[in-house]
């Protein structure tokens, strides 16, 4: 019996053992990691930042802020790296600084290390032209800046902002900003004209800020005497909102599938006839697909609030469900 007891106690030491060399190894491991943790700006940040979630020897890297109204930590991972969010103080705020805690760990182990980084002031978009109407007597590829409304998002890398002097439309097809904005906020953009088909907009868009959300949008534009089939006439609305009281729907495609892309006819008292186009790529277009599955051909419609968009001729663009109604 003591042969064996003190074979089982030489056992668990050896476990023991060998558990502590794993668990000192582990932490040698994130104390390294943890000394050679670098982070490549801490000074001067205006836009999201991106930090190491994975460190040296196989070790894990989490993050923490202590000011999330200013840096936040997101969900979003690529290449190893994690996206932080930055949300920059408002122009006379002054700059603010954010200590952000990285937790390295492997196994039990984990070591902590903090930084200090600078959040500039938001000092806005320099040389911004007074009018969004300014912009469309530019040539393609010229850079503008601008101040607007947005008031559609139509698809999905596509928006409209307007003022009240007119509209235009903003193309984003990275979707870096599109899916942070919504109807009503007031933002400053950055880019380069462009066209697509006759229709003006900004492209290669360098940046975008919101300044207010939740605000008044601009007056729709009552076309129910506007020549339709007058091109030049119709372009003096485009990129704005605008109103009809009552159009006959005449050429009604199969909607059968709700991500799809479809022209729907419609024709004025008067004859005169405009597409209005719905594009299902939209993040949430459901509510807006079941109101148009209800359509008949021979239904007679309100028009609230569509785009006047251009594809080699205008059309009125659907942003949702409320920009028609189905008249009794």
């Amino acid at each position: 019996m003591k042969k064996l007891l003190t074979l089982s106690l030489v056992l668990v030491g050896i476990a023991a053992l060998a558990a502590c060399n794993g668990e000192d190894e582990d932490l040698e491991a994130v104390r390294d990691a943890r000394d050679n943790l670098m982070l490549t700006q801490t000074d001067d940040i205006q836009s999201d930042m991106w930090v190491p979630a994975q460190g040296r020897n196989d070790t894990s890297i989490t993050w923490e802020s202590d000011n999330e109204d200013v840096v936040s930590v997101t969900d979003e991972v690529e290449g190893g790296e994690v996206r932080l969010a930055v949300t920059q103080p408002d122009e006379g705020e002054g700059d603010v600084w954010v200590t952000l805690n990285a937790t390295v760990s492997k196994g039990d182990a984990e070591a902590e290390r903090s930084f200090e980084v600078r959040i500039v002031e938001y000092a806005g978009i320099e040389d911004l032209y007074e009018t969004i109407a300014e912009l469309h007597e530019l040539d393609a590829g010229e850079e503008v800046a601008v101040e607007g409304i947005v008031t559609n998002i139509n698809n999905h890398n596509s928006f409209f902002i307007e003022d009240e002097s007119g509209g235009i439309g903003v193309y984003d097809p990275p979707q870096d900003y599109i899916g942070d904005l919504s109807i009503g906020d007031r933002i400053e953009i950055a880019g380069s004209r462009s066209n697509f088909e006759g229709l003006r907009q900004i492209g290669f868009i360098e940046t975008v800020n919101v300044l207010d959300s939740g605000v008044d949008l601009p007056d729709t534009v009552d076309m129910d005497d506007v020549d339709f089939e007058d091109e030049e006439v119709m372009d003096s609305y485009q990129g704005q909102r605008g109103t009809v009281s009552e159009m006959t729907v005449v050429d009604l495609p199969d909607l059968d599938e709700e991500g799809g892309q479809y022209n729907i006819g419609l024709e004025r008292d008067d004859g005169k006839r405009i597409d209005m186009r719905y594009d299902g790529r939209l993040d949430d277009s459901t509510a807006l697909f079941d109101a148009l599955v209800e359509l008949e051909e021979g239904d007679t419609i309100a028009l609230n609030g569509p785009t006047l968009g251009w594809h080699q001729g205008p059309q009125f663009l659907l942003g949702d469900e409320e920009h028609f109604d189905i008249l009794e």
